[in-house]
C-alpha cells in the first residue's frame, strides 16, 4: 500500500485543512502524520513536532544580520528529528502543509513525490507588521524561492494566492478550497427576529469587534447576533465581551467540534464576517467558516473581499458590503426583507454540494494517483 506523510506545524485534530487530508486519505492510503499535537485517529503514526522558541527575535536579528537562513530553519523546531523519522518510514509521498514543512520534505524525500499545500502566501502572511517585515519577510522570502520548485505537484486555498505563487515561483498551483464536509441541511425558516451568527478563533488580528459593533445600527428589537468563539485569546475574547455587554441582544456560546458547526449554525438566518484586507492573505482569504456558513445554508454577509464576493455574487447567496465599516454593512442587512435572506438561504441550499470537501476530495485523489503512477 501507498504510504503518504502528511506534515504540518499545528494541532492536527484542530487544523480543519489537515484534518481533511487526512479524512480523504485514509484507509485508502498507509498514513503517517506529524504536527504538534495528533490527529483523533490515534491508531496513524504520529511525530510531534516541537518549537525552539527561547529567543526567538534575538536569533531571528541574527540571521536578518548574517543571512544565514539555512541555520535559522533547521534550529526552528526539531526538523532534523523529523526528517530521520521520514527516513525510517520512507513515505512513497510527503504532502507538506504550509513553506514551514517544505524544506523538510524536499531535503529528506528519498525516492517520495511531494506535494506543497499552501495555506498562505507566506512572505506576505503578516505584513502589516513591521517586526515582520524587518526579521521574518526576507527569510519567508527566501524559502519560498529556493523550495517551491522543487515541489512535484502544489495546491492552495484561493485564485488570488494561486497567481502569487505563480508570479514569484512559475509554479502554478491547483486551488483546493478550504471547504468543510458535505452536510445533508436545509435552510431553517426566516422570522421577524433575524438572527446572525459569527464563530471561529478569538484573535486579535481579525478584529472581530468589527461584526459586534454592526449590532450598534440595527433595531435590537429585530435583531440578534449569536457568537460561537474558541478562546485562542482569553485576554481578547475577555475584551469582546465587554464591548457586548453594552447590547442585549448579542451572545456569547460555548464553541463546538469542527464537524458539528454547520448543524449548530443552521438555526439561524446570516453568517457574518468583516474580514479588514490588512495584508494580502486577508485581502485573498477563503477561510473556513465562510464555507460552513454555505453548508449551514445560511444568508451571508461580508465586507468587499474580493475571493468570498466572487462566490457570493455568482451564486445569489448573500450580501457584500463597499467597505469594511459596521454601520455600512448594518444598513445592507436592515434592508434585506425575509423573502430575500430566505432567497439567499435557499441558494446556500443549491450550491452546498459544490462548495464542500466532497468535491475537493475528487482533486486531491487525482493528485495523489497522477504522482503514482509517475
Amino acid at each position: 500500500m501507498t504510504k503518504i506523510a502528511i506534515i504540518s506545524l499545528s494541532e492536527l485534530s484542530r487544523d480543519p485543512r489537515v484534518s481533511r487530508q487526512i479524512s480523504i486519505l485514509y484507509p485508502k492510503y498507509e498514513i503517517i502524520t506529524a504536527g504538534t499535537s495528533p490527529s483523533k485517529l490515534s491508531s496513524i503514526p504520529f511525530f510531534k513536532l516541537t518549537y525552539n522558541g527561547k529567543r526567538i527575535f534575538q536569533r531571528a536579528l541574527v540571521m536578518e544580520l548574517t543571512k544565514r537562513y539555512e541555520s535559522f530553519y533547521w534550529n526552528y523546531a526539531n526538523f532534523k528529528d523529523l526528517g530521520l523519522f521520514l527516513h525510517q518510514e520512507k513515505p512513497d509521498i510527503i504532502i507538506a502543509n504550509d513553506i514551514d514543512m517544505l524544506p523538510i520534505a524536499i531535503k529528506n524525500r528519498g525516492n517520495a513525490r511531494v506535494i506543497f499545500d499552501a495555506h498562505e502566501y507566506s512572505p506576505l502572511e503578516n505584513d502589516e507588521s513591521f517586526l515582520f517585515r524587518l526579521l521574518f519577510k526576507p527569510y519567508r522570502t527566501w524559502l519560498v524561492k529556493k523550495f517551491v520548485q522543487m515541489a512535484d505537484s502544489m495546491m492552495t486555498v484561493s485564485e488570488g494566492i494561486a497567481k502569487q505563487y505563480y508570479y514569484e515561483t512559475g509554479k502554478n498551483p491547483i486551488v483546493v478550497t478550504n471547504s468543510p464536509v458535505y452536510q445533508p441541511l436545509k435552510p431553517s425558516p426566516t422570522n421577524n427576529k433575524i438572527k446572525l451568527v459569527h464563530h471561529g478563533a478569538a484573535l486579535s488580528e481579525r478584529k472581530l469587534e468589527s461584526n459586534i459593533n454592526v449590532m450598534e445600527y440595527l433595531p435590537e428589537n429585530r435583531f440578534e447576533l449569536h457568537l460561537y468563539l474558541i478562546p485562542t485569546d482569553i485576554r481578547y475574547l475577555e475584551k469582546l465581551k465587554k464591548i457586548a455587554s453594552k447590547f442585549p441582544n448579542v451572545y456569547f456560546h460555548e464553541p463546538v467540534a469542527m464537524l458539528d458547526i454547520a448543524k449548530t449554525i443552521n438555526q439561524y438566518d446570516i453568517g457574518i464576517y468583516l474580514l479588514e484586507d490588512l495584508n494580502f492573505n486577508t485581502k485573498n482569504a477563503l477561510p473556513n467558516k465562510f464555507f460552513e456558513f454555505i453548508q449551514a445554508r445560511l444568508t451571508l454577509a461580508i465586507g468587499p473581499s474580493p475571493e468570498m464576493a466572487k462566490i457570493i455574487e455568482a451564486n445569489n447567496i448573500g450580501i457584500v458590503s463597499s467597505d469594511y465599516k459596521p454601520r455600512t454593512i448594518a444598513n445592507r442587512i436592515e434592508n434585506l426583507t425575509l423573502e430575500e435572506i430566505q432567497e439567499f438561504k435557499s441558494n446556500s441550499d443549491k450550491v452546498a454540494f459544490n462548495y464542500s470537501s466532497d468535491r475537493n476530495k475528487e482533486i486531491i485523489l487525482r493528485m495523489v494517483t497522477e504522482l503514482i503512477e509517475n
